[in-house]
């Protein structure tokens, strides 16, 4: 059934260049046959291989893709969101380049939205016995998810969950109180600090049990990442952060 309705999807891209163009494809395809009008867009963030030559040949293509290049970053979350502030259509989804969550369950979280009840939707792999995850990568997930929803009072199950659904409005909100972290300290605590601004302004939101499956490696390591605890203890002793704003 074709949904008498639009849509706004972007796919953060980053170093995809052996799996970019399938997935582009079949999103494409998806969002043509289900949804009466849409963009999508590809947001990379600043790949050091030919992603983004890939995706500007798609472009050239794909009437309805817009490709959006960065010369700073990996930034994580931060490119992205300043790209989301520029979606044409009342409902956004940003999903992971690796789609590791089914298409099919953009229907379902469009529908959950629509219904009027919720602003937005979170994808909730913690869920589902469905994930082919690690059990490490699962323990250490789980440990990471429940410290940071018992500190800042986050009512879900799986923060990082890369499969999220907004109100437009809602989410443009959120985004400018936000703001922009040009030093891209934030990393991966942006969608930590994305679902505190939930909780914190009442936002109505609702989780989406989906299955994942763990198509690439992962550009995301433990390590690296570790960065992230100065962030966490800044924001946990101011609460808001001043930022610069996108404009």
């Amino acid at each position: 059934m074709k949904f008498s309705n639009t849509i706004s999807v972007f796919i953060p891209t980053y170093n995809s260049s052996n799996f970019i163009e399938l997935n582009i494809l079949d999103t494409y395809n998806f969002l043509s046959k289900n949804f009466y009008d849409f963009e999508l867009i590809a947001v990379d963030d600043n790949s050091s291989d030919n992603t983004v030559a890939i995706l500007q040949e798609l472009q050239g293509k794909l009437l309805k893709l817009k490709v959006v290049p960065n010369k700073l970053g990996p930034s994580k979350r931060e490119n992205l969101g300043k790209a989301m502030l520029h979606a044409k259509f009342p409902t956004i989804l940003f999903q992971d380049q690796d789609l590791a969550v089914p298409l099919a369950y953009i229907l379902s979280a469009f529908s959950l939205l629509n219904a009027g009840e919720v602003s937005v939707v979170i994808g909730q792999r913690n869920l589902t016995n469905s994930s082919n995850r690690t059990f490490s990568r699962k323990v250490i997930s789980k440990i990471i998810n429940k410290t940071l929803c018992k500190v800042f009072k986050i009512k879900t199950n799986d923060i990082f969950c890369g499969f999220k659904m907004f109100d437009t409005k809602t989410l443009h909100k959120i985004l400018l109180e936000m703001g922009y972290d040009h030093q891209f300290k934030r990393g991966w605590f942006w969608d930590v600090e994305l679902l505190w601004l939930i909780e914190k302004n009442k936002i109505k939101f609702k989780e989406l049990p989906v299955s994942w499956t763990n198509h690439h490696p992962s550009n995301i390591s433990i390590l690296k990442e570790f960065v992230l605890f100065v962030y966490f203890v800044e924001f946990f002793k101011k609460t808001i952060l001043k930022r610069e704003s996108y404009v």
